[in-house]
């Protein structure tokens, strides 16, 4: 309790602590679970003052052991999603954005060229989801970095969600 009221308090400039008292600090928060306050500082304090890799595990390892509600779980996910996304580790970030229909990962693909990681686990099928308008133009506007067999061979895997989709679309009509 006494880490939260201090928190505010530690110096994110000049001068600056040992990374390990932020990591400190953040994993704290997750064994209290104040995931709030977890998420509070991992957007607010500048990421190079602490070990991302750290946090992660930390983080993941917290996923994997503990029963958390939904609400708690999908904040956490995308926490992680925004630690990787500080570690340049877009594939994975995107991944995630992409599970949780979360529509980040449109921007994502966009700003960071990841059009060759849309392949396999029903990304696109996933996307056009998420936001069918989007996703029609995203692979419209790229079919040079997204190959339409990928885009046909998703959607043909999953001919059953297929139909659904096109039924709602001449149910628009």
């Amino acid at each position: 309790q006494k880490l939260t009221v201090l928190c505010p308090y530690i110096p994110t400039k000049s001068p600056v602590l040992k990374s390990w008292a932020y990591e400190l600090a953040l994993s704290s928060f997750l064994s209290a679970h104040e995931f709030d306050l977890f998420n509070k500082f991992v957007r607010q304090w500048p990421p190079e003052l602490y070990g991302q890799q750290a946090v992660i595990n930390y983080l993941k390892k917290m996923l994997s052991e503990i029963k958390l509600s939904p609400a708690d779980n999908l904040s956490l996910l995308k926490c992680l999603g925004l630690l990787y996304e500080y570690q340049e580790d877009f594939v994975n970030s995107l991944y995630l954005y992409i599970k949780l229909s979360d529509p980040k990962a449109f921007a994502l693909i966009d700003r960071y060229n990841l059009f060759a990681s849309l392949e396999g686990d029903d990304k696109i099928l996933r996307l056009l989801t998420l936001n069918e308008e989007k996703a029609i133009d995203l692979y419209i506007n790229n079919t040079d970095k997204i190959p339409v067999s990928m885009v046909v061979n998703d959607l043909k895997d999953n001919n059953k969600d297929n139909k659904n989709i096109n039924d709602s679309k001449k149910k628009k009509l």
